[in-house]
């Protein structure tokens, strides 16, 4: 078959072309189309956008308003709250139209729109109709009140200058006639812009209620209260809340035998230095003291030692943030009716002394935050605390920076039911006992012990962890070496005790100190694998260098040489020497010279005096005797007992007996020491032998060390055999010797091997090349002769 060549290509270049362009028009179809979609979406999100906005500034406005109102039942009603207008203006305001006057009661009220100045006229009202109220729409454009003639104003005037956030003065309080005033609560409340009031002529006889009579007036720097005859009022709650800027309060004595409410009386009335105002309080009819002196950060005293709170059933926050209290005596409070104690101490950081020895806390229910943030306190009585019927724990003791020691071992928590970061950050602690805890109802211990930075030894082997669903963060103790745990923790995962790091052990049949158990786990594991039932124990760090420090003192605790600071591993022996120190003598020579390297620092104190003379010499002191003991495993003595004499600082060697019947069970580890001012028992322990054969009873036997250390120690030893001194040299399982002494450290040997993976990699490249060489060179020469033949 013939072919056209030219014909062929012809054909191919045609289609070629013709479907580059098809593909070029496809791509600009998909390419419009996204445009479009984009262009849709981007109109949906700034619709979105700008309804978003809108919700936002609604929010604002509510928040705004919400933000300015106190916390406790207030006058004003949410449907006078949606009256606050918020006005946004481009262009300056058109003039107002004037306003006519507004009869009220008997008299009236008229509003200058220009100036802001509402004028009332005189007259007689009855339960008026409070200001805020009378004139909604005008209530945030007042900025001045006067009062021009005598008005007299009968029963409630209960709101009456309220809510009016921009009103500063008010002129005229003098012409007003309150002697038949029943009720002045929240007469003033939330004028955070008044910056004075003139109370001199009021009359307050027949006042039964002033709650939160001066409430929220932020600006207000004194209040005369000297008019004021208060036998009648039932309530001062909210009297002077928030009062920020007050820092004076003029009275003389304020007569509050039927007050029953004195909740959030002052709080936060930041500036107000003196409350000598409380002096002449009776408190007897009181049932709620609720954050009374609450945020009052400029007290530094506060005597409350006359206050009768037998019937008060609240007393949460009655103290909280008061910053600047150094100390506080509540020993006459009577607390047997009080339900309420969360956050009572929150925030008094720099609270001393707290004497709540006397407190009742039978009916305690809720303990949330009470001594949360008391950073100063030192110490902390709670033997009197009865906390059986306490819910709430959490927080209690947060941030309570300087506790050294907390003793709860009276606490009953059987019915608490959270314990969040209730020693969170307790940063001096250095031992926690809570072996005492019934945790069975507790459901969260997120953060318990977090930051407690101090802490050695924590104790919550009887914790019971079957209900507790919050554990984050319990156990991030940076300096723990002891933990004892129990068979009801359930497991310790998301404890994070992980990041404790170091190895692990449990202490078995061993102590402390002498760990004899067979279980070791770096943190991480014990973290995640512990389990009560089969792993509850009593377990120690034991990778940690143990340290005994050395002091060398005179009779007044003065240093006389730098410490000495010994290191070892945890039951390594220890020995310390005294040191000569030019004009002065060894007076006392301590009992724990040497013995084992434990958990804790442990301390040696060399005491020296002072010579009188520079050519006399040491004077003898004689040293409390040595009494070597021989018992049996049960305690029964079993041979005589020696006694070993010597003066102070002299060795001694005690030695054991051949006694028929028994042999040597253990070796104490006291056998060898020095004589000091105090008395000291050496202890041999025997068990029953098997065999017959060996010394009479009663043969002495001086016990031969059984180490192998080439390091020596020298001391002075009376021998109880012939009661002589001499100077021998003893072999001890390890010389501790002082972290200042000079070594020679070798170099630590490198134990990596040299890198091989570059030159290997240049080794098979030079390999592959060679290879081609060789087949291409072996080619060369095959060639020609195959094509020959």
């Amino acid at each position: 078959m013939y072919v056209n060549k030219k014909l062929l290509k012809a054909k191919l270049l045609l289609i070629s072309i013709y479907v580059f362009v098809l593909f070029m028009i496809g791509f600009n179809v998909i390419k419009a189309d996204t445009q479009t979609i984009s262009a849709t979406d981007q109109e949906t999100v700034t619709s979105y956008q700008i309804q978003s906005s809108a919700d936002n500034s609604n929010n604002e406005e509510i928040n705004y308003f919400e933000s300015n109102q106190d916390q406790g039942t207030s006058a004003v009603s949410e449907q006078e709250s949606s009256q606050v207008v918020t006005e946004f203006q481009t262009d300056p305001p058109t003039p107002r139209p004037a306003l006519a006057p507004i009869q009220w009661g008997n008299s009236q009220l008229v509003f200058d729109q220009t100036t802001g100045v509402l004028t009332i006229n005189g007259g007689l009202v009855n339960n008026p109709l409070p200001i805020f109220r009378a004139l909604p729409q005008e209530r945030n454009n007042i900025k001045s009140i006067k009062i021009t003639a005598p008005l007299t104003i009968t029963g409630s005037a209960s709101s009456l200058f309220a809510s009016l956030p921009n009103l500063t003065t008010i002129e005229g309080l003098n012409q007003v006639d309150t002697t038949t005033i029943t009720d002045m609560s929240r007469m003033f409340y939330l004028c955070q812009k008044l910056s004075s009031v003139d109370l001199s002529a009021f009359n307050t006889t027949k006042v039964t209620n002033m709650e939160r009579m001066f409430g929220n007036c932020q600006t207000l720097s004194e209040i005369d209260l000297q008019s004021f005859e208060t036998s009648k009022v039932t309530s001062m709650a909210y009297m002077f809340n928030n009062c920020y800027n007050l820092t004076k309060l003029l009275h003389r004595e304020l007569i509050t035998s039927n007050v029953s409410n004195m909740a959030v009386m002052f709080a936060n009335c930041k500036n107000l230095a003196d409350l000598s105002i409380i002096s002449s309080f009776d408190t007897s009819k009181v049932t709620r003291m609720e954050a009374m002196f609450k945020g009052c950060n400029s007290v530094k005293e506060l005597d409350v030692r006359h206050f009768n709170t037998s019937k008060v059933t609240n007393m949460f926050s009655l103290f909280e943030w008061c910053d600047q209290l150094r100390s506080l005596d509540l020993t006459n409070f009577d607390t047997a009716k009080v339900t309420d104690m969360s956050d009572m101490f929150n925030g008094c950081r720099n609270l001393t002394t707290l004497n709540i020895q006397s407190f009742d806390t039978t009916q305690v229910t809720n303990m949330c935050g009470m001594f949360n943030g008391c950073e100063s306190l030192a110490k902390l009585d709670l033997s009197s605390f009865n906390t059986a019927q306490v819910k709430n724990m959490r927080w209690m003791f947060h941030n309570c920076y300087s506790l050294t020691q907390l003793d709860l071992s009276n606490f009953d928590t059987s019915n608490t039911e959270t314990m969040e970061i209730m020693f969170n950050s307790c940063k001096s602690l250095t031992k926690l006992d809570l072996s005492n805890f019934n945790t069975a109802k507790v459901t969260s211990m997120m953060a318990m012990f977090d930051n407690c930075a101090s802490l050695v030894e924590l104790n919550i082997q009887n914790f019971n962890t079957k209900q507790v669903t919050d554990k984050f963060w319990m156990l991030g103790l940076p300096k723990l070496k002891i933990i004892h745990l129990g068979t009801e923790i359930t497991d310790l995962q998301s404890t994070y005790f992980s990041t404790i790091g170091g190895k692990w052990t449990n202490v078995g049949r061993g102590t402390i100190n002498s760990p004899e158990g067979s279980k070791v786990f770096a943190a991480a594991d014990l973290e995640q694998n512990y389990h009560g039932e089969k792993d509850a124990d009593t377990y120690v760090r034991f990778d940690l260098d143990a340290v005994v420090r050395v002091k060398y003192v005179d009779e007044n605790n003065q240093a006389l040489a730098p410490d000495d600071v010994l290191t070892g591993k945890l039951g390594e022996n220890y020995v310390t020497t005294p040191k000569n120190i030019a004009k002065y003598y060894l007076k006392y020579h301590p009992s724990n010279a040497q013995g084992k390297f434990g958990i804790f620092e442990q301390e040696v104190i060399y005491v020296y005096s002072l010579l009188k003379d520079s050519g006399s010499s040491r004077p003898p002191l004689k040293g409390a005797d040595v009494t070597i003991h021989y018992q049996d495993a049960q305690g029964n003595t079993i041979a005589s007992d020696e006694i070993l004499h010597g003066n102070v600082g002299d060795g001694y060697i005690s030695m054991s007996k051949e006694i028929a019947g028994y042999q040597l069970k253990a070796r104490p580890d006291n056998a060898i020491g020095f004589f000091t001012d105090r008395p000291q028992v050496v202890i041999y322990v025997y068990i029953k032998s098997t065999t017959s054969d060996g010394p009479q009873s009663g043969a002495s036997v001086i016990e031969k060390p059984k180490n192998t250390d080439p390091d020596l120690g020298h001391y002075e030893i009376a021998c109880p055999v012939n009661k002589a001194k001499k100077q021998l040299a003893i072999k001890v399982n390890h010389l501790a010797r002082p972290t200042n002494s000079r070594h020679l450290h070798p170099a630590a040997p490198n134990n990596s091997l040299p890198q091989t993976g570059t030159n290997q990699k240049l080794a098979n490249l030079y390999f592959l090349l060679g290879g081609i060489l060789l087949l291409v060179s072996f080619g060369g020469v095959i060639w020609p002769l195959a094509k020959h033949f």
